[in-house]
């Protein structure tokens, strides 16, 4: 794969080169704006639903809605991006839609040549929570934001060769997730034709509580004083998370020696084959 030289690209504003056009909610009181709707209306609930292309929605406007409301349709081909609550999330449209006000569209301003593939990947690299604002509903962005956000780019054909790649690692990764859910789905079958179903005991197997067969403990809470920049790794939910997904594990966590030495006379300390279980957020995660 050709590796690019980014020094050779201009940085853009997005802003300069986009017009940045937000969605509307037409009234939701107004039956005639809703009921029998044509019309495809994005909400941030259908950005979940589809990986990089979206054409069909949970809800549809009417024309009425159209003309009363003022809103204003999203170009086939145009890139979107939530910015408000559920920030980040960037996807293609591939028909003329329309959109809420939690959605804004990339349009292009004239005489400027940017491959829709490439611009999809760009805002999905970009790091959004930097400069965001924590509102009381939680976190936006602002069109003023976003426009000041600057981007590389380089010419057309280079940004046809870079997206054409991406989306080839792309399809590899979403055919690698298939094989991965099946290969889990399997290991479930396997497990059941070996063990039984763990909820009827239909094999009779021994039935034992966990605290006669294991030595159970939970450690105290470590706060962000206590961190260091090295010593003994500490790891919380989010490593356990990743080491039950079977991924290579890098600390960013450190305490003393000091600090471990006293959290081992109050719970102990795991030891290698030691099984680790999430019990707080993301609950019944195990790493080893």
């Amino acid at each position: 794969m050709k590796i690019f030289n980014k020094n050779e690209w201009k940085k853009v504003k997005l802003g300069d080169v986009f017009d940045l056009q937000m969605g509307k909610t037409p009234l939701r009181e107004n039956k005639l704006y809703w009921d029998k709707g044509e019309y495809h209306w994005i909400s941030i609930s259908d950005m979940n639903f589809s990986e990089k292309y979206i054409s069909s929605t949970k809800e549809k406007i009417t024309e009425l809605a159209v003309k009363k409301s003022g809103i204003k349709i999203i170009p086939k081909n145009t890139v979107i991006m939530s910015f408000k609550l559920s920030i980040g999330k960037v996807k293609i449209v591939n028909k003329d839609i329309y959109s809420n006000e939690a959605i804004m569209a990339f349009i292009p301003k004239t005489n400027n040549y940017i491959d829709e593939n490439f611009l999809y990947y760009s805002l999905k690299s970009v790091r959004w929570n930097e400069g965001i604002n924590k509102a009381v509903k939680g976190l936006t962005l602002n069109k003023t934001l976003i426009s000041q956000k600057e981007i590389f780019l380089p010419n057309l054909a280079i940004q046809q060769e870079i997206a054409s790649n991406l989306d080839s690692i792309a399809d590899f990764l979403d055919l690698r997730k298939k094989q991965l859910n099946y290969l889990k789905e399997l290991n479930k079958s396997l497990f059941t034709k070996i063990f039984g179903d763990i909820k009827t005991n239909d094999k009779n197997w021994k039935i034992e509580s966990l605290d006669n067969i294991y030595w159970i403990r939970s450690s105290k809470r470590v706060f962000e004083k206590d961190y260091k920049k090295d010593g003994i790794p500490f790891f919380r939910s989010k490593e356990v998370v990743e080491l039950s997904q079977s991924k290579n594990i890098n600390p960013d966590i450190y305490i003393s020696i000091d600090k471990y030495e006293e959290l081992k006379k109050i719970s102990g300390i795991p030891l290698k084959d030691d099984l680790l279980v999430t019990a707080v957020g993301t609950i019944g995660k195990f790493g080893k």
